[in-house]
């Protein structure tokens, strides 16, 4: 797995998250090499031409249309090649990954890839993504990598707010019912660019540990508003916060939490992975 030639990271005590944001002039070579695409880009170039040439079955070409109009785009980026480059790169894993098939929420994935990338180069750093940080198990049948995530969600939030995790309780509200979405698109359908950049670069080095502590920090950082809330008007909020919570305050915040796990001997989600 690439995690590991991070150990020194994942060893230390104290993790600063603003340290690992690529710089932007440096952020396309990163994220291939941080996915361990390079090769794959330089050498299957014909893969991807021939899988574009298969024919595209009626269900699947239904589907990824309808997410295409509700995909964030944005401006300048948004031109009718870049909608083809995005419905390319979609059916074209469905087509080399049937198990996983496509799902939505990946189209907010691509999206994000598009943004920095060529269209081939995000294909198979989208490929790299569903395999190498065990994405796929997010959107196959039955969506078998999200349970663990919302119960390390969970236990997070009792462990590093305990009044906000009792409130949580009282009005049975369970990370199910609103990350979902925070972690199948690593937050891109919550946060537009070049925020949700900065997203994706400490995905591809911190994995999973980084999502679940930027999601933590929404909740910490909103705890006063969310404590005075019922459970409807919670679920409301939970969809704008992403949004319109400073960011650098974000990773401030979740640089803290995942700093103290890791001193508590929290075993990292890297780990469990690995293990697994």
């Amino acid at each position: 797995l690439p995690w590991s030639r991070s150990s020194k990271r994942l060893d230390a005590t104290q993790v600063s998250l603003q340290e690992l944001v690529f710089r932007s002039e440096e952020r396309r070579q990163k994220w291939i090499t941080c996915c361990d695409a390079s090769d794959l880009i330089s050498k299957n170039g014909s893969a991807y031409a021939a899988i574009l040439k298969l024919p595209v079955d009626e269900k699947l070409a239904y589907k990824v249309s309808i997410d295409l109009a509700r995909t964030k785009m944005s401006e300048p980026v948004a031109t009718e090649a870049w909608k083809t480059s995005l419905r390319n790169i979609l059916t074209a894993f469905a087509q080399l990954d049937p198990e996983t098939y496509y799902v939505q929420g990946m189209n907010f994935l691509a999206a994000e890839l598009l943004e920095i990338l060529s269209e081939e180069e995000a294909f198979w750093v989208f490929v790299q993504l569903m395999k190498r940080f065990h994405f796929r198990d997010c959107f196959r049948r039955g969506m078998i990598g999200l349970p663990p995530l919302f119960e390390r969600l969970s236990d997070a939030v009792t462990r590093h707010d305990p009044a906000l995790a009792a409130h949580f309780d009282q009005e049975c509200l369970l990370p199910n019912t609103y990350a979902v979405k925070w972690f199948i698109t690593l937050f891109t359908c919550k946060i537009p660019p070049p925020t949700s950049h900065l997203i994706l670069d400490l995905f591809l080095q911190r994995g999973w540990d980084a999502i679940l502590h930027i999601g933590l920090a929404f909740l910490i950082l909103n705890r006063d508003a969310l404590l005075k809330m019922p459970i409807e008007d919670i679920q409301v909020a939970l969809e704008e916060i992403p949004n319109r919570t400073p960011f650098g305050e974000v990773l401030t915040q979740a640089s803290k939490t995942l700093s103290a796990d890791i001193a508590r001997g929290i075993p990292s989600l890297v780990q469990l992975v690995d293990d697994a």
